[in-house]
């Protein structure tokens, strides 16, 4: 009954013993601080590194929490300092360049965005950088030099921008309407991933720069299919992992016609001629030496057909003279991708293997045996 009372957060070091963990959080070491028996103590980093959350977890969603620096995290004591309180209704926060950014529904119940000193918080005094709107704010994220946040009528979301060194909001454009979803990728950088989907639409995952606005689908598949197609003599081997690699086929596949609008129709002759240069499969010449190639597909893939990877490695197998294996991996245990890691890492591990073969490391070469 007692194992989730009075919960610590230790720092632990890989290989050493648990009983050298230090102490960062804990309701004995910081008796000053209103930590109760039953909340569970957190600590992480801020996106940047440079502060310590301190968190009381629970299952109110409104954060308790204390903040310190983050180069604090070994010292004996840790100089935490109220961050907010359930009462100030904080469901998010980030933080750029000292700056704190809240998401807030306090005085607010459809939320509104608010900033203050990341060194001294003090959220009676926090500037609104956006008031509360007849959207509800759905969640907040920060990159380098930009704040996302995305609102909902119930049905729909949209999305905003903040440009931090020019504190002006954007309109951030959807390629769908539906539900939505930004990830920066890395605090060090602007661009974002943007997770969409609808009723009509599988969930997609978009590549988005706030700089240009623009958001795209990967499609890495026409990189690589092209990039070996133009100079195999540059390779040595190639990855083509859920490709799309038959450009003037893509149409006539499931997510071929949503896709059409950024790619382009063969039912337009000036589109026809873009797709035939994106199109891999239609720039495999017989005779060539091309470079060692694994296709991976998925046979429940509603993205990329399974074909698409398939008719590449059909291609590549009767044209190339080099003598390298062009294989091709069917995977039957996911659809694009899998949120099964076992499945995931074993994929990778195959794509991994394959290719450290081919580049002659001497640990995945076969055994002369």
């Amino acid at each position: 009954m007692d194992m989730l009372q009075n919960t610590r957060s230790c720092y632990h070091a890989l290989g050493t013993p648990v009983a050298q963990d230090r102490e960062l959080f804990s309701r004995a070491k910081y008796a000053r601080l209103p930590i109760k028996p039953a909340d569970l103590l957190f600590v992480s980093y801020t996106e940047d590194f440079k502060c310590l959350i301190g968190t009381l977890g629970g299952v109110d969603r409104r954060l308790n929490a204390f903040i310190a620096p983050a180069a604090e995290l070994l010292r004996p004591v840790i100089s935490w300092r109220r961050l907010a309180v359930p009462a100030d209704s904080v469901l998010g926060l980030a933080v750029v360049n000292d700056r704190l950014y809240l998401l807030s529904t306090r005085h607010a119940l459809k939320g509104r965005i608010m900033a203050t000193d990341a060194r001294h918080p003090n959220l009676r005094t926090a500037a609104v950088l956006l008031p509360a709107e007849t959207r509800k704010i759905q969640s907040m994220s920060a990159g380098r030099e930009y704040l996302f946040v995305t609102l909902s009528d119930g049905l729909r979301t949209t999305a905003k921008q903040l440009n931090l060194r020019t504190n002006r909001w954007e309109v951030l454009p959807l390629p769908l309407v539906g539900t939505a979803d930004v990830q920066p990728l890395e605090p060090t950088s602007n661009d974002c991933l943007l997770y969409l989907s609808s009723w009509t639409q599988p969930a997609t995952i978009y590549s988005y720069s706030p700089t240009t606005r623009q958001a795209r689908i990967s499609a890495g598949g026409i990189l690589i299919g092209r990039a070996i197609t133009e100079r195999p003599d540059l390779f040595a081997a190639a990855i083509s992992n859920v490709g799309l690699s038959n450009m003037l086929r893509f149409e006539n596949t499931p997510n071929g016609p949503n896709n059409a609008k950024e790619f382009g129709t063969v039912k337009d002759s000036a589109e026809r001629r873009a797709l035939l240069e994106m199109d891999a499969m239609q720039h495999v010449q017989p005779g060539t030496k091309y470079p060692a190639v694994i296709s991976v597909g998925g046979m429940n893939d509603p993205r990329v057909i399974a074909w698409q990877p398939g008719k590449l490695a059909a291609a590549l197998q009767n044209a190339s003279t080099s003598g390298k294996p062009v294989l091709l991996q069917v995977n039957y245990d996911n659809g694009h991708f899998t949120e099964d890691k076992k499945v995931a890492f074993r994929n990778f591990a195959n794509m991994y293997a394959f290719a450290l073969w081919q580049a002659g490391h001497p640990d995945f070469q076969p055994n002369a045996k």
